[in-house]
């Protein structure tokens, strides 16, 4: 729609348009914008961060380096426009259903199902978010939302408005509790999941459609569900056990009550179903679903007796068995997924948590984010969850991960509303981490992995010489997160330096404390540097240091940070 300029309107004109656009009907999403504590400080306040080296996790050297926030997210979306924009592969958030049942709290008070703005409020909270949340999607990026029935079609209006009605790409159905008598005259049990490209034209599809000649080769027919489907060996001899199959070597029970395990030097140490050991070498085969997998889906199993079985007993003994999957059109690749899901109810998303000695009554099914994940095809991809909560993302990711090899790492941010993030979230990836044994659950295998954990902080935002200088030490670690650099090589007064696997990045707290940079350059040759130097008058020091060649690029700082924070701002007030 073209922007209409009315300064030259006369008043007569100007209530005449007014009338005219009051009393013509509109198609869209209109509500009254409510002004909310945190944007108010927002228009006061640049966010910094600050890391907390108490918190970081690091047991996997060289690999990717995930990211939790602690901070309101408008602050850490902020943070992430000037570290990551258009980086983030996947979001997946959660947001607050709004149901007027103390889920939803704005303001510092939890609004009610009787208040009149409550709709009003809730997209105000969540529009500012979203705005700022598009910009850091890659244009190939998708979003996926969960929500409930009290917001689904305003939700659905209001990221049509922003990602255009064409990127929409799916509104998924979930079954969210197996059976339930409360309402009036339906029994409420599903929510949804929305899902947006931000350019669904440049988004490789989810998979392939199923051609007739694929279709045909799935003879056999669920006699519970009707669905077509083929069998497929659950042991595939292929599969490299010492790439990230730690959870998959185990017994399955067979029909006569012996187990079956790929071979392998090692076994469990208890002969039952279900029973594991981590493989200790490529001599010890695994199975191709992780155990959380086989257990949800051990009615999709079918046994063969055999006299050549690859599988073994629980004694080493050849098997008689052969396990197979049933493998259905509809979840091959190759089809494209249903837009309804009905194998992760919450209360596996309860267990999850439990299994890690955690208590939390609302995460969402760990497996349910994990599939979401899985059909975008994007195995190396950033995912963000700015309604991070209690953490399933975070271990939806590392498990996906190790359940398909793939590389994928997460940013998670969080307000810290009740300490989830200190009670909840951020024990709930250290133990997925590092493993956990609770006397009531399997023992939880770690998953190797490396976690940063920062806390936003906020100083005025004021352009003051002053303000500048400020600005600038505090943002050292909103630097280390642009650069993905962690590992601190020199520290003095006027300037730090950190180390990732391009090279080394030098901050300069003092315009004029060059030298002590210089020396530092010259003292590793073999180094190449991005060199973050302060100015207050956005000049970078590529004139001074053109004698390092192209090992040394240089930039100015605050003014990037600045540039990035006041963009934003304008951005949340045009809506």
């Amino acid at each position: 729609m073209t922007k209409r300029d009315y300064s030259s309107w006369t008043q007569e004109e100007l209530l005449a348009e007014l009338d005219h656009l009051v009393s013509n009907k509109k198609f869209g999403l209109v509500w009254e914008d409510q002004t909310e504590d945190e944007s108010t400080s927002f228009s006061t306040y640049i966010p910094t961060a600050k890391e907390l080296d108490s918190k970081k996790l690091v047991s996997a050297p060289g690999a990717a380096t995930n990211l939790l926030i602690e901070g309101d997210n408008l602050f850490s979306l902020s943070l992430l426009n000037y570290t990551h924009l258009e980086s983030v592969d996947i979001i997946y958030i959660d947001p607050p259903y709004n149901t007027g049942e103390n889920d939803f709290n704005y303001n510092d008070r939890f609004v009610r199902k009787d208040d009149s703005y409550r709709h009003s409020k809730w997209l105000s909270f969540i529009n500012k978010r979203l705005l700022l949340a598009k910009d850091l999607l890659t244009p190939e990026g998708v979003i996926f939302v969960s929500i409930g029935n009290d917001e689904v079609h305003r939700l659905r209006l209001l990221m049509e408005e922003i990602f255009g009605e064409a990127n929409h790409l799916a509104t998924i159905t979930r079954v969210q509790k197996a059976g339930s008598d409360q309402g009036t005259h339906f029994a409420r049990s599903v929510d949804y999941v929305l899902a947006f490209a931000k350019n669904k034209d440049l988004l490789p599809p989810f998979s392939q459609f199923v051609t007739e000649e694929y279709e045909a080769s799935f003879k056999q027919v669920d006699h519970e569900t009707g669905n077509k489907y083929k069998e497929k060996g659950l042991y595939q001899a292929s599969l490299d056990p010492m790439r990230g199959c730690v959870n998959q070597r185990y017994y399955i029970k067979a029909p006569d009550g012996s187990l079956c395990i790929p071979p392998g030097n090692i076994f469990p140490s208890v002969a039952e179903d279900g029973a594991k050991i981590p493989p200790a070498s490529k001599q010890d085969k695994v199975w191709r679903w992780s155990r959380d997998r086989y257990l949800q889906e051990i009615p999709n199993l079918i046994f063969k007796k055999t006299k050549k079985s690859p599988l073994v007993d629980q004694f080493g003994q050849p098997s008689i068995w052969n396990v197979y999957t049933k493998q259905f059109l509809n979840s091959e690749k190759g089809a494209l997924p249903r837009d309804f899901v009905d194998k992760y109810d919450n209360s596996q998303g309860t267990i999850a948590l439990k299994q890690l000695g955690l208590e939390f009554s609302f995460a969402k099914p760990v497996w349910l984010i994990a599939d979401l994940l899985g059909m975008t095809n994007k195995p190396n991809a950033l995912v963000l969850d700015f309604f991070a909560g209690s953490g399933t993302t975070g271990q939806a990711v590392l498990q996906l991960n190790r359940e398909d090899g793939g590389n994928r790492s997460f940013i998670l941010c969080t307000n810290n509303e009740g300490n989830i993030a200190e009670d909840i979230c951020y024990p709930r990836i250290q133990r997925v981490i590092s493993g956990y044994q609770d006397e009531k659950y399997d023992e939880f295998i770690g998953i190797p992995s490396n976690l940063r954990y920062f806390k936003v902080g906020l100083i005025s935002n004021s352009t003051t010489d002053a303000n500048r200088k400020r600005l600038t030490r505090e943002a050292i670690g909103l630097l280390c997160i642009r650069e993905n650099a962690f590992e601190k090589t020199l520290e003095s007064d006027q300037l730090q330096v950190f180390e990732n696997e391009q090279g080394r990045v030098a901050i300069l707290l003092d315009e004029f404390d060059l030298e002590a940079l210089k020396g530092e350059i010259e003292e590793n040759p073999d180094k190449h540097y991005r060199v973050y130097a302060f100015s207050l008058s956005n000049d970078d020091l590529s004139e001074e240091l053109r004698v390092f060649g192209s090992r040394v690029a240089s930039l100015p700082i605050p003014e990037g940070i600045l540039n990035t924070y006041f963009r934003n701002l304008e951005d949340i007030r045009r809506r």
